[in-house]
């Protein structure tokens, strides 16, 4: 409550960092321009900066687009970086040219892999089999651009009512928990590999539904069966209807469009 009641202040980040989390929590959305302010003063905190831009695309409403596309477009190459890799979290379809520009602009191939992989991310779905062709992608810059937009056209021509993506489908948070709990079935009881990233897998759910996934790794290892419980309590306790396919949700509350 102490958090709660303080005011926002620009001189301890990490206090505002938890205020606007602790009002998330309550479905208070507060102004996430103190985040911008934040990532914008470009302190050397990798750790907070990290965490600003995380809460930033999870919670991103009104104007917080154009803060991605802006940092993306002109920002330094490391906030060029951050901002590309975190907004795989958003998820917008409307961002990838952007990513695209910043993929351009980048010339360590450490950096542009980072970023393709947060647009492979998004638009390719390998937890179905296949291959992501875009994340390894063999061609020059203009080919891999051309290739990018294709597969946005497709996206886009497939699900036209939608605008947020992630794996090449429209976000669908009942369907992650479930692919989630699959990926760890599977591994559990027919000792197949995860085709997807179980650290990221637990971001999405963790993030989205609110729900504390902490037991699914000990000692920084990944527990298999204690994941798998967890996953199936959390599956068994959505409702029907209460996640909608398209709409983006943050610690189990749903959020507006995020409108440039």
């Amino acid at each position: 409550q102490e958090i709660i009641d303080n005011d926002f202040s620009l001189q301890d980040p990490w206090n505002c960092l938890g205020r606007f989390l602790a009002l998330c929590r309550l479905d208070r959305k507060p102004d996430s321009r103190i985040l911008q302010e934040i990532i914008a003063q470009d302190r050397d905190e990798p750790t907070l900066l990290s965490a600003c831009w995380d809460l930033l695309a999870d919670t991103a409403c009104k104007g917080d687009v154009a803060f991605f596309e802006r940092m993306m477009l002109q920002g330094q190459k490391h906030q060029k970086i951050a901002a590309c890799w975190a907004a795989q979290w958003l998820g917008d379809l409307e961002l990838v040219q952007a990513m695209l520009a910043a993929t351009g602009s980048l010339n360590r191939a450490a950096d542009r892999d980072t970023v393709m992989a947060a647009i492979s991310n998004m638009l390719e779905d390998d937890a179905r089999g296949a291959h992501p062709k875009l994340f390894d992608f063999e061609g020059n810059q203009n080919e891999y651009a051309q290739a990018v937009s294709v597969k946005c056209r497709k996206i886009a021509d497939t699900w036209p009512k939608y605008r947020y993506f992630y794996g090449g489908y429209p976000i669908d948070i009942a369907g992650t928990v479930s692919c989630f709990r699959e990926m760890v079935y599977n591994l559990v009881h027919n000792d197949v590999p995860p085709a997807q990233s179980l650290v990221i897998q637990r971001r999405r759910v963790e993030a989205a539904t609110g729900v504390d996934c902490r037991q699914m790794f000990s000692n920084r290892r990944f527990s298999p069966q204690a994941a798998l419980d967890l996953l199936d309590d959390c599956r068994r306790s959505i409702k029907e209807g209460e996640y909608v396919v398209g709409v983006r949700y943050f610690l189990g509350n749903s959020l507006p469009e995020a409108d440039g």
